[in-house]
């Protein structure tokens, strides 16, 4: 079911790639991080959500950003659900430093209990977003 709706998603991104995108190896950082690609940022806790975020960041040519908690779930139900009851905004790491840099940012996160969790509102609200481009991907309805 996550490839069908990746495959949804990247019949919309077709206008997104760019058409240099096979050069990206012989890019500079500068060069991949002056907005001409975007950013694929995600949060991923089985899989599902980071094997769709290689799959933009493969089509559009996009560098990826690990979004991750912290501190590990020990009960990704139990802490997930109480997170989303408590409007929690949990500490979180990012793989990459310079997430200001990037005009066109996908976010994507997998849907518990018909939410986003609550470390991509801790992700949101780390950073000013004015003039970006913001677009976001969940692969697959599904409670952790």
């Amino acid at each position: 079911m996550a490839l069908m709706g990746a495959a949804v998603l990247f019949a919309s991104l077709a206008a997104c790639g760019d058409t240099s995108s096979s050069e990206k190896n012989g890019k500079t950082q500068e060069e991949t991080t002056s907005g001409s690609v975007p950013l694929v940022a995600y949060f991923s806790y089985s899989g599902n959500t980071e094997e769709v975020a290689q799959q933009i960041a493969d089509r559009t040519g996009g560098t990826m950003a690990q979004i991750e908690r912290a501190v590990p779930y020990d009960d990704v139900n139990a802490e997930g659900e109480e997170e989303l009851n408590s409007n929690a905004r949990p500490e979180i790491t990012v793989s990459v430093d310079n997430v200001d840099e990037y005009e066109t940012i996908f976010v994507g996160y997998p849907i518990w209990w018909d939410e986003a969790p609550m470390v991509i509102a801790s992700f949101l609200e780390s950073y000013d977003f004015s003039g970006k481009r913001l677009s976001h991907f969940a692969p697959v309805p599904a409670t952790p």
